[in-house]
């Protein structure tokens, strides 16, 4: 997959939109409607991106401005040329995609309930793309997910369920010791030279008691 971080900007500038339009002062709504609609064309490049074998990237492409009806006409073509299913609830985002516009060029300020109305239709196109496109769980999705090496990002998941079971300590100690695996890892590595070596993140016998502590909470 190419542009992964893509898809982590993709549900940061999501969550930071649905954020702002919980507050009624108009430059919250501005940004959530203008965040929002961002999202979304970071999520449609990205698909032409990694799943249109015709697209290149070159020095010319930051000067080409696509149309949004283009964009989403490109993406829904791939999607739908490598099985992939399609891009539901087009004319709601082209809707947000006008207010967007409107907000942006204009100057109109959006409601509280136009801004809010959007976001059940653009979780559920995410969903679907996330779903079948990279066999990922949108509501899930965190930026560890693009960390390779399994161990060291179970460790990472470990740490979060800590936190969000009300464990902050559990957390701090997780993710202390993970900075350790990554600085012992690179150390390592850099020491051996060996660069076509994979590196390794095994948890030590002496944390199996905390491990032992973060599972207790998943259940």
């Amino acid at each position: 997959m190419r542009n992964q971080q893509h898809l982590i900007l993709v549900k940061q500038l999501y969550e930071d939109s649905l954020a702002l339009s919980g507050r009624p002062d108009a430059l919250s709504l501005t940004k959530a409607i203008v965040l929002l609609d961002l999202s979304v064309e970071l999520m449609l490049n990205n698909i032409v991106l990694n799943l249109d074998p015709n697209f290149t990237v070159n020095e010319t492409k930051g000067s080409e401005d696509i149309s949004r009806k283009t964009l989403w006409g490109n993406a829904a073509r791939v999607v739908r040329a490598t099985n992939k299913g399609s891009l539901p609830e087009a004319r709601e985002i082209a809707n947000l995609h006008a207010l967007r516009n409107l907000v942006q060029h204009s100057g109109n300020q959006p409601s509280q309930s136009e801004t809010e109305r959007y976001f059940a239709a653009i979780r559920v196109m995410f969903s679907t793309v996330f779903e079948n496109v990279y066999g990922l769980d949108f509501s899930r999705f965190q930026i560890w997910d693009l960390v390779a090496n399994n161990d060291l990002r179970e460790w990472l998941r470990d740490s979060e369920v800590a936190l969000t079971k009300g464990h902050p300590e559990i957390c701090i100690a997780g993710c202390n010791h993970a900075h350790d695996l990554i600085i012992g890892a690179i150390r390592r590595f850099t020491k051996l030279r060996r660069f076509a070596a994979p590196v390794s993140f095994h948890r030590p016998r002496l944390d199996q008691h905390m491990v032992f502590r973060i599972k207790r909470l998943e259940k």
